[in-house]
């Protein structure tokens, strides 16, 4: 007569009879059956790896996988947790990356809490750390550890392991929009001849950059995999695809107009010779012959007294310029590869430069 009633969890089994769940394994080649005392399988799931330890069972399984035991360590679960994500087909290298380093930034500010036995760990233990590691990175960075810290407790209660989230009542903090503070087009004009003109092997292709940017609005890991073939002068439009293998930051091609401004430059760089070191790029198919230049950037703000600027700035000012001209929200938010309509380009960009704003006043009339 059949006693046993099998369950998804290893060492797990319930009495047909009693509906109590038991812990069987095999401890020194013996067949071992022991009592876990209740009839939930919620209940029986979170008992289970004390009842192991207590039959000298434990241990972890390897990574990617975990043992409902009471001697999985928060480690453990991250790095299990780690390798799911590496395992994720829609996710970019760059994406993963990124969670790479939030995990590591989170054992980092918590002591000691990689080799903390993950069934001990509180809710209070978690707002501890969050009360004193938000004080210390921004709302973003704050608020993605906050999700990270969740998706590991996740593992460990889909594993059986835990019952309760220890995070999942963790406050998060509200993200406050940064004001842009763009250079003014004099300025821009020239942040531009300073980098050109500053003598280096690499000035005039850190000029074309910066310029490419401005009137594209191109991400620069974008921005660098354009290729002449992209250029269509005639029908004046260029096709932004990214990078070969993963594509836009959106997975997605797009086609952007070749304003006037944009026009002229590539007009120039075909018509001048260019210093290339990069291998990959001595052909000549590559539109850019420089794929970065921050520190060019950084030098010309420093020498002009500019507040600093960056790459992505760059694709900011091309935003506001074409906003200020006239273009509505929901065509630069397509131009820029935004798939909300336009939604995140009119909170970042809903407030213009004051002297934009004080002209159209000027057209308010009652």
């Amino acid at each position: 007569m059949q006693n046993w009633g099998k369950t998804k969890v290893q060492c797990l089994v319930r009495n047909i009879h009693s509906g109590i769940y038991y812990a069987r394994a095999r401890i020194n080649g013996k067949l071992v059956w022991k009592t876990i005392g209740t009839d939930s399988l919620t209940v029986a799931k979170a008992r289970l790896p004390k009842v192991l330890a207590q039959l000298g069972r434990g241990g972890a399984k390897p990574i990617g996988k975990l043992t409902s035991t009471a001697m999985v360590t928060f480690g453990d679960a991250a790095r299990a947790h780690l390798a799911n994500i590496e395992t994720r087909v829609d996710l970019k290298p760059g994406t993963k990356h990124y969670w790479r380093q939030i995990v590591a930034a989170l054992m980092g500010s918590w002591t000691e809490l990689s080799s903390r036995k993950l069934a001990k760990l509180t809710e209070g233990d978690a707002r501890a750390w969050a009360a004193a590691y938000q004080a210390k990175v921004s709302a973003t960075r704050f608020n993605n550890t906050v999700d990270c810290l969740r998706s590991i407790f996740a593992l460990g209660i889909k594993e059986g392991i835990i019952t309760q989230n220890p995070a999942a009542e963790l406050g998060k903090v509200k993200v406050r929009a940064n004001k842009l503070e763009l250079p003014t087009r004099e300025q821009f004009t020239a942040l531009v001849s300073s980098v050109r003109s500053a003598g280096a092997w690499c000035s005039t292709g850190c000029g074309d950059l910066i310029e490419f940017l401005a009137y594209s609005g191109c991400r620069v890991s974008e921005a660098g995999q354009v290729t002449w073939a992209d250029i269509d002068m005639e029908a004046g439009t260029m096709w932004v695809h990214g990078d070969a293998v993963t594509g836009t930051k959106n997975w997605e091609r797009r086609q952007v107009p070749i304003i006037p401004a944009l026009e002229r430059l590539l007009s120039e760089m075909r018509s001048k010779p260019r210093t290339v070191r990069d291998p990959k790029r001595a052909d000549g198919n590559y539109v850019l012959a420089i794929t970065e230049a921050q520190k060019a950037i950084d030098s010309a703000c420093m020498n002009l007294g500019l507040k600093r600027i960056t790459h992505h700035d760059l694709r900011h000012l091309f935003a506001t310029a074409c906003i200020e001209s006239g273009v509505d929200i929901p065509t630069v938010a397509k131009w820029l590869g935004h798939k909300d309509g336009g939604a995140l380009a009119m909170k970042t960009y809903g407030h213009l430069r004051n002297d934009h704003s004080l002209a159209m006043a000027k057209k308010v009339s009652f």
